[in-house]
């Protein structure tokens, strides 16, 4: 017979190894370091957000209602006509710009492609409505655009070039 102190084979199947308690919490289970990760990740993305969004701003260009900075279309003529010849004319107290292109018989105009090019970048014009200026044929007839209190309208013709007003609401 056996005591009560020593252990039989059988016994030892019965046995169980002691379970130990549950943690109290799941995240008891995560180290510290990994704990903060999620608040990290929300920093570093809404970090990122805000840099693109001060950056989108610093480099959106002035707006097209006032050309080059508000004071109309002087401006924009004086700062391409020290770059170009942009063949430009400013009246209505700087609320209009009239450039006229040389055409191909050259008597018309003083204007070139990269006055007129100065010109549509300062007063911001979509690109769209630059397409529109370049494709004009003569058969078009006289075509016309707006775009943020701007209006344009334009005509072609070889002999004459490509003639434009520009008009600030």
């Amino acid at each position: 017979m056996t005591t009560p102190t020593q252990t039989t084979p059988e016994d030892l199947y019965q046995r169980k190894p002691p379970i130990s308690a549950p943690p109290a919490r799941l995240i008891d289970h995560i180290p510290p370091d990994w704990r903060t990760m999620p608040v990290r990740i929300l920093a570093a993305v809404c970090a990122l957000l805000a840099a693109c969004l001060i950056a989108s701003i610093a480099t959106r260009p002035s707006s097209p209602s006032t050309p080059a900075g508000g004071a109309g279309f002087t401006t924009v003529a004086k700062s391409c006509a020290d770059r170009w010849a942009y063949g430009g004319a400013v009246s209505d107290g700087g609320k209009t710009l009239t450039f006229d292109m040389k055409g191909e018989d050259g008597t018309d105009g003083r204007g070139t492609i990269n006055g007129l090019q100065c010109v549509l970048d300062a007063v911001a014009a979509p690109d769209y409505i630059q397409q529109q200026m370049m494709k004009t044929r003569a058969l078009d007839g006289r075509q016309s655009a707006s775009w943020s209190g701007i209006t344009a309208s334009w005509t072609y013709h070889p002999d004459h070039g490509l003639d434009v007003i520009f008009h600030q609401a």
